[in-house]
């Protein structure tokens, strides 16, 4: 059996839109000409930027217009008046380089390339810069992803990131296999990270499993 914690190794994409078909058949790549292949590299390049965001001390250069255009936060931050609007650096200290640049991403082109590793971080950025539909397609593709083997992975970055919804997921599915989670490596391993969230799984499971059987 995997560590469960090898669940979070695997890189994935998730789009929002397919390519569209070129002539005699296959589809554009996002580098092949297409609007969205030249707002990636137009965020990438960071060609004619006029705003840049600190991450981590790394910098990643952006354009006003394309954020205010493309996400109602950026666009009040930018108009409200406060230091974020009259600087051009901007200090990002609650989100991970990989993972502010993934949300940049989805803003230019409406895809996301992310570490499953990372996937709980950027739901968690994405209701923050209130990107409605990126956080729900987050949310989804780590639900289906859900096994005994690595719900205490998951459960645990969902209480650290604030994911309420993910964790009352989470909470759900181990009161169905509440054994089988308990069992594993994983779930010790949680506890020892977490001792207060393994408390609350155990008596959450605890009572609905009661109720289950009444």
């Amino acid at each position: 059996t995997r560590d469960a914690w090898d669940y979070f190794n695997h890189l994935y994409q998730f789009r929002l839109e397919s390519p569209a078909p070129v002539a005699g058949g296959g589809r554009r790549t996002a580098e092949n000409g297409t609007l969205q292949g030249d707002m990636r590299k137009l965020l990438l390049d960071g060609q004619l930027s006029d705003v840049t965001f600190v991450v981590e001390g790394r910098r990643i250069h952006a354009h006003r217009a394309v954020l205010g255009a493309r996400c109602e936060y950026f666009r009040a931050m930018f108009e409200s008046g406060m230091v974020e609007s009259r600087s051009n650096e901007i200090e990002v200290s609650d989100a991970s380089h990989g993972v502010f640049s993934a949300m940049l991403l989805y803003v230019y082109t409406g895809t996301v390339e992310v570490a499953d590793e990372d996937a709980v971080e950027l739901m968690y950025i994405a209701a923050k810069y209130d990107l409605a539909p990126l956080k729900a397609l987050t949310e989804r593709h780590i639900t289906r992803k859900i096994t005994a083997a690595n719900v205490s992975a998951i459960i645990l970055a969902a209480d650290v990131h604030s994911a309420s919804e993910l964790k009352r997921t989470c909470l759900d599915y181990i009161v169905k296999e509440f054994g089988r989670v308990i069992d594993t490596d994983a779930f010790v391993a949680l506890a020892g990270k977490s001792p207060e969230l393994a408390k609350e799984i155990l008596q959450y499971g605890a009572a609905n499993l009661c109720f289950s059987l009444r």
